[in-house]
């Protein structure tokens, strides 16, 4: 009895930690959307992202988030880290980049994080 109630107990913390792990990594892809549509929106309002676009930027975005993490887990030191995230930084990138966003969003985008950065 001691062990089936010891069982049921680790099930369900590993089922609360995973389910945790899931909305964080949802939380980090929200954050990333909003703010490339603040970008957007602050160079010219009406390139708006739209639904469909900001569904297939939180998919991608989770992709990327995920293999930042693996990477996060195999690799300790930072500086190595970054350079091993280069690359999937530029396929995930070049996927919203290309993939989602209009030429137009795309040049917005690029325009109102530059003006971000300057202030």
């Amino acid at each position: 009895m001691k062990k089936l109630i010891i069982i049921l107990i680790a099930i369900l913390a590993f089922t609360i930690s995973c389910y945790s792990q899931s909305n964080i990594i949802d939380k980090k892809a929200e954050k990333y959307v909003e703010k490339m549509n603040n970008y957007i929106t602050s160079v010219n309002k009406d390139l708006a992202l739209s639904n469909e676009q900001r569904v297939k930027i939180l998919e991608i975005q989770k992709l990327r988030i995920v293999a930042h993490d693996k990477i996060k887990e195999q690799e300790n030191n930072l500086a190595k880290r970054r350079e091993l995230n280069k690359p999937i930084n530029k396929k995930y990138g070049r996927m919203i980049n290309v993939d989602v966003l209009s030429k137009e969003q795309y040049e917005a985008f690029k325009k109102g994080k530059k003006l971000s950065k300057s202030k």
